[in-house]
Parts: structure tokens; C-alpha cells; sequence
């Protein structure tokens, strides 16, 4: 209903529908930010001094660290200088095998590479064109993979007609493919 500019019907407060895509919700992941951690300190306590820092929540996914191999216990030290907020978590969690998505606006969830890669985000393409999107369509599925819109796959693409949007379940790493397949062709 948003996505078509109708009314809300639902009990659902407007602020947490949000339409925007996932990459682009966290207004901050660009800002610089410093840190120093000198101490070995555990991922709970560094991810409060990220909340702090940069003015967003963080949560952890203990239960795919757990599958990762981390706990609460592990400690490590954190050390950057004047770097996008994005890239300063990337720098902390890539070296562990961990990754992080973007739950809204002002939220991040710290998760195993895994799982990450596992789960699934609904995005919604508002189109320029409406009559292209069955060329884009396919163009994203080949560019994705074409196993994934299979019956046994877990990818879903179809098209909303009155919103002009390709709505597409994907997963982050894959929509940051559909983004750059799409392009231009997105409002």
C-alpha cells in the first residue's frame, strides 16, 4: 500500500514501514568515526563504544557468532582513525569471518558471514520505465543466477504493476548486485 501511495490499514506505525532500500536507510554509514580500544575488549563492549561513537544501535547476533565460533568472551582490540562508519565495521569484522546488516535507519546487527549471506531482504525497485521490467527482470536473475528464482531456489522477483516497483527477496549481498544491474532504471 505505501508503495502504491495508498493508505496505511494496518496497526503498523508508518515510521517502521519503511520503503527505502536497506543500503540506503543508514543515513550515518558514511560519517567518520574514531576509536581507540587499546584493551582487549569483548565485541559487546566494543559495539557500545560504536552505539556511542556513532550515534546508532548495534545489536549481535550471538547465535551466529556462536556458529561462527565466537562468544562473549573472545577478545580482540580496535583501532580506527577518520573512517566511514561502514568501512570502520567492515575493518573490525572481516577479519573475523563476520559481516553486518542494516536493520533500519538508525540500527545495525552484527551476524556471522553466513548468515548474512543467508538471509533474506524484500526491497522494493520503483522503476522509471514500467514496460522494461521484463527485460530488467531477466537481466537480474542471469546476473544473480537464474538457480535462485527456481522452484527448489529461494529468490522471488515479480513486478507491482500500480507501484511500478520489481519487488525482489533476496539476499543483501544480491540486491547489492540487482542495484548495480538495475542502475539507472530505478528512481
Amino acid at each position: 500500500r505505501i508503495a502504491r501511495g495508498l493508505p496505511i490499514q494496518s496497526r503498523i506505525k508508518p515510521e517502521f514501514i519503511d520503503l527505502t532500500r536497506k543500503s540506503e536507510q543508514l543515513s550515518e554509514g558514511q560519517r567518520p568515526i574514531s576509536l581507540r580500544i587499546w584493551r582487549e575488549s569483548n565485541l559487546n563492549a566494543i559495539a557500545a563504544e560504536i552505539e556511542r561513537v556513532a550515534g546508532i544501535h548495534v545489536l549481535v547476533d550471538w547465535q551466529a557468532l556462536h556458529h561462527a565460533g565466537w562468544s562473549p568472551r573472545d577478545t580482540m582490540r580496535f583501532i580506527c582513525q577518520d573512517e566511514p562508519l561502514d568501512s570502520a565495521i567492515q575493518s573490525l569484522l572481516a577479519p573475523m569471518g563476520l559481516d553486518y546488516r542494516v536493520v533500519d535507519s538508525s540500527t545495525i546487527q552484527i551476524t556471522s558471514a553466513m548468515a548474512y549471506a543467508n538471509s533474506h531482504e524484500i526491497e522494493f525497485y520503483r522503476l522509471r520505465d514500467r514496460t522494461a521490467f521484463r527485460q530488467l527482470s531477466q537481466h537480474v536473475m542471469e546476473q544473480v543466477g537464474i538457480d535462485r528464482f527456481q522452484p527448489q531456489g529461494t529468490g522471488i522477483i515479480t513486478f507491482d504493476n500500480p507501484s511500478s516497483c520489481l519487488i525482489v527477496s533476496l539476499s543483501p549481498p544480491d540486491h547489492e548486485i540487482v542495484q548495480t544491474v538495475l542502475g539507472d532504471a530505478v528512481e
